[in-house]
C-alpha cells in the first residue's frame, strides 16, 4: 500500500520543474499538501519582489500534491490567484493546500503562500482533474 511518505518521496524525486524552481515537497496527508521552496535571485522582478509565476508555480504544486493524497494522477484544470502582499527580501516560501472539494473526478483546493516570518503574501483556489490510474502502482 501507498503511504504519504511514499507520495512525498516520488513527487521530489520526480518532479523536475520543482527541483527547477528550488521547491520540494515536504507534506502530504488526507487532502493537504505543504511545499517549500528556496528563493533564488533569479526569482526576482525589476522591483526585487518575487515574480508572482514563481509564487504561482509553488502553489499550483502546492495543491497539486495534496491532489494526489489517494494516490491519483491530477492535472490542474483553473486556478484564481490573489497576491495580497509583495514578497520582498524573503529567503523562502511556505505553501500550503487544503482540499475543499471532493467529487468523482473533480477536487477544488485552496492555498495559502506565506514567507519565512509568516507573513500571508499569497492564496489561490485551484481546480484539479483526476486522470484514472494510479500515481505509484501498488
Amino acid at each position: 500500500m501507498v503511504t504519504y511518505e511514499d507520495l512525498v518521496e516520488f513527487r521530489n524525486k520526480e518532479h523536475k520543474y520543482g527541483k527547477y524552481m528550488h521547491a520540494k515537497t515536504v507534506e502530504i496527508a488526507d487532502g493537504y499538501g505543504k511545499c517549500i521552496m528556496e528563493v533564488q535571485d533569479a526569482f526576482t522582478n525589476p522591483v526585487g519582489s518575487v515574480h508572482g509565476g514563481a509564487i504561482f508555480s509553488l502553489a499550483d504544486m502546492t495543491a497539486g500534491a495534496a491532489s494526489t493524497c489517494k494516490n491519483t494522477r491530477t492535472t490542474t484544470v483553473n486556478c484564481t490567484m490573489n497576491y495580497l502582499k509583495p514578497a520582498l527580501h524573503v529567503k523562502k516560501l511556505i505553501s500550503e493546500a487544503r482540499r475543499i472539494k471532493s467529487g468523482k473526478t473533480i477536487e477544488v483546493y485552496e492555498t495559502e503562500v506565506k514567507d519565512e516570518k509568516g507573513t500571508l503574501l499569497a492564496t489561490g483556489t485551484f481546480t484539479y482533474f483526476n486522470l484514472g490510474g494510479q500515481l505509484i502502482p501498488d
